[in-house]
């Protein structure tokens, strides 16, 4: 009948057989400690994306607070006389007043409708045009509260991001509009105290992509530079206002991305976009930290295991294998007084020398007793022999032998002499 057993485990040996059988008691639990890791791995991607999110998201509302605190202010600048009559002067000493207690801005100004600077808390020198501006096209021709993105003031030279918001005349037109620049250094200012994990990084960007602020500072990444390409194109993309992705940061990291895109209503374009970068968490960095050490301690358990599988099983199986294979190679050489002898190993191989030794003590008992046998046949066939040899005349001419009796010449008669014819033989002769 055909073995059942795979061909290669009928060529191993009994180590290899214990190697085996420990591997396959240990290696489940390996597996089980790396699906573990793979498990612990998708829990800190989704612990991350969840942190950041959350972390954006208190971001973004903090920004859309400082974005309706400005609407608010402008709107009720823009039912103020001084405003409303378009006084410079009036305005002037507004603006500047307003600035002591709105230290957020670096400036508060008035724009009319050609796009130059009319009014401004800031003594400037004219002219200074402003149609150019984002800020200024968009109230145009919204006619509606309006953002504008990153330039460097004509006013006051410091990178800023300026809001607007038309002023009405008494008749109703249009007359001008009004602008709140922000500035980008309050950004410092406001996030300085606000407690981020390490490693975490966040910006404000505006719908160039450009960046406005970021936190903390790196001279290479500074405000008024843009993102990646790649990550302005997925945020400027997105069919979703809020979200997370994966990209290389501009320092070469890989991030995970957090972003929200504020609107100043449903239907219009994002003005900015808050993102907050955490570096990706990579299996490596859970592997070394949670399941390597778990690995480690399991393949030392392995090793202990192994090594413990060679000691026991070479003393309790093979050391009296060996022996017994010892035996059985002496036995078929011929030696039939080698025996086993006491074997300190398990009881099943025990029992087996005691099994071999008792049939080698059967074979060489049955060889003494044929040897014996065959010296005593040697014996009597020498025996007869001698005696053969030691009575020729009673067994030489023997009747019915057919052999003359000594004396006798061939095919003679003892009375005849050689040469002589036989004679007739008579009737009454017996033959």
């Amino acid at each position: 009948m055909r073995s059942m057993r795979p061909e290669f485990l009928l060529h191993w040996s009994i180590r290899q057989t214990l190697y085996a059988l420990v591997l396959c008691a240990v290696c489940p639990a390996l597996l089980v400690i790396i699906s573990y890791g793979v498990q612990d791995y998708r829990r800190a991607q989704l612990q991350t994306r969840d942190q950041t999110l959350n972390l954006v998201k208190s971001i973004a509302f903090q920004q859309q607070i400082l974005t309706e605190n400005t609407r608010i202010l402008l709107h009720t600048l823009a039912r103020l006389p001084e405003v409303i009559s378009a006084n410079p002067p009036a305005m002037h000493e507004l603006f500047k007043e307003l600035l002591t207690v709105h230290s957020n801005y670096s400036n508060i100004s008035f724009v009319d409708m050609n796009g130059y600077l009319v009014s401004s808390s800031h003594i400037f020198k004219p002219p200074i045009i402003a149609y150019d501006r984002k800020y200024f096209k968009d109230a145009v021709r919204a006619k509606q509260f309006s953002a504008g993105e990153f330039v460097v003031g004509r006013v006051v030279k410091d990178p800023i991001f300026q809001f607007s918001a038309p002023v009405f005349n008494e008749a109703g037109a249009m007359s001008g509009v009004l602008v709140a620049t922000m500035k980008l250094n309050m950004y410092d200012h406001l996030y300085s105290e606000t407690v981020l994990p390490a490693h975490w990084r966040f910006a404000l960007i505006d719908h160039q992509g450009i960046r406005l602020h970021r936190f903390p500072k790196n001279d290479a990444i500074a405000p008024g530079k843009p993102i990646q390409p790649d990550l302005h194109a997925f945020f400027e993309n997105s069919a979703r206002d809020e979200g997370t992705v994966q990209a290389v940061g501009p320092d070469g990291v890989r991030l995970e991305y957090a972003f929200v895109k504020l609107r100043l209503s449903p239907q219009a374009p994002p003005y900015m976009t808050v993102a907050v970068g955490l570096p990706a968490v990579a299996f490596t960095q859970v592997f070394v930290s949670k399941v390597f050490p778990a690995l480690a301690l399991m393949l030392g358990v392995l090793a202990l295991a192994l090594l413990t599988a060679r000691f026991l099983g070479k003393m309790t199986i093979g050391a009296g294998l060996d022996r017994l294979a010892l035996a059985a190679r002496q036995l078929s050489a011929g030696d039939l007084t080698f025996r086993v002898g006491p074997l300190e190993s398990c009881r099943e191989v025990r029992e087996a020398g005691q099994a071999f030794d008792q049939m080698a003590t059967a074979l060489s008992e049955e060889s003494a007793e044929r040897r014996q046998a065959e010296l005593e046949l040697t014996k009597a066939k020498g025996y007869i022999a001698n005696i053969l040899d030691s009575m020729p005349s009673v067994l030489v001419g023997a009747p019915g032998s057919g052999v003359p009796p000594a004396g006798f010449p061939p095919g003679g008669h003892p009375h005849r002499s050689a040469g002589a014819p036989p004679a007739a033989r008579g009737a009454g002769d017996v033959p």
